[in-house]
């Protein structure tokens, strides 16, 4: 009689957990690819089945974040950095054009539709394509000033596109990566990344390229060093700690402070720096003010 009740005690929080838990804890698989939702109120599914539970109806055009993993025409999305559910592949188109990583964070933009506008200030008619990457620069109450990757920049309504978030990726060569004005062997170098150096990125061009945001500005840079970067657990080791938009205090970019004792998902490098994220925060502080033991006080 023991033994049973002793089962009993051991089986119900396990019956609970499942119950609890409809949706799989996330591994550590890499997010490979960003399809977007092309019909309405498709659903997002706890299992790769039919009759699993729907977490939630999904937004035509919705983009998600999707692992190499199929089973039999579902494909494994990506919700947060614990959490994993379901889509069947029928209902996902590509991204097209590029590539896409992740979807955007502040200036980085992906078209919503084909859009015309007259480039500034010399007023020509270009346009963009649905789905190409955009980068907003500024925006009035009734337009947003936007540049295309080809150079062009001009207003265009504030529906014209959606947001997208970047993945992070670091540098894999022990001697560092220029960073160039343009997807071009011939274009100029505006910098060097120190190996290891984590940045935002955006997706890979035809021609071997990758769109990276770093240091306030959108570059390009081979795409095969580049490679996928994991954050590590950190905590914040010092009182008030800068956050910066670069990894260097030659300038004046400090976007956010945070308090001793902070846990941050960050990404060291090789000069010092880590790319860090808390929540909305994201940017760089020395690696020096980070901890890999949550502090006791």
């Amino acid at each position: 009689m023991k033994k049973i009740l002793l089962s009993l005690v051991l089986l119900i929080p396990m019956l609970f957990s499942g119950m609890l838990s409809p949706v799989q804890a996330a591994s550590d698989e890499d997010v490979l690819e960003i399809r977007l939702v092309k019909v309405i109120g498709a659903p997002l599914k706890s299992a790769a089945s039919p009759s699993a539970t729907t977490i939630r109806t999904l937004k035509q055009g919705e983009a998600l974040k999707l692992t190499e993993t199929v089973i039999a025409g579902w494909r494994k999305v990506q919700l947060d950095a614990y959490t994993y559910a379901y889509v069947n592949n029928s209902f996902l188109e590509q991204v097209a054009g590029y590539t896409i990583d992740i979807p955007a964070n502040g200036k980085m933009r992906l078209a919503a539709k084909d859009t015309a506008f007259k480039t500034e200030p010399s007023k020509v008619n270009t346009s963009f394509k649905k789905n190409e990457i955009i980068v907003q620069r500024s925006a009035t109450a009734a337009s947003v000033l936007i540049e295309t990757l080809s150079g062009h920049k001009g207003y265009v309504p504030s529906n014209s596109f959606v947001t997208l978030e970047p993945t992070i990726r670091k540098v894999n060569l022990k001697d560092g990566i220029v960073v160039r004005e343009n997807p071009s062997p011939k274009a100029k170098v505006m910098y060097t990344l120190f190996p290891n150096t984590a940045v935002e990125s955006y997706g890979q061009l035809p021609g071997g390229w990758r769109v990276i945001f770093h240091r306030t500005k959108v570059g390009y840079v081979a795409a095969e060093p580049m490679v996928a970067a994991k954050a590590e657990k950190r905590w914040i080791n010092a009182a008030n700690v800068e956050v910066r938009s670069v990894d260097s205090k030659s300038v004046d970019a400090v976007t956010d402070v945070l308090y001793y004792g902070v846990e941050v998902s960050a990404y060291p490098s090789s000069n010092g720096w880590s790319y860090i994220q808390n929540g909305s925060v994201t940017g760089y502080v020395p690696t020096s003010q980070l901890t890999a033991k949550k502090p006791t006080r």
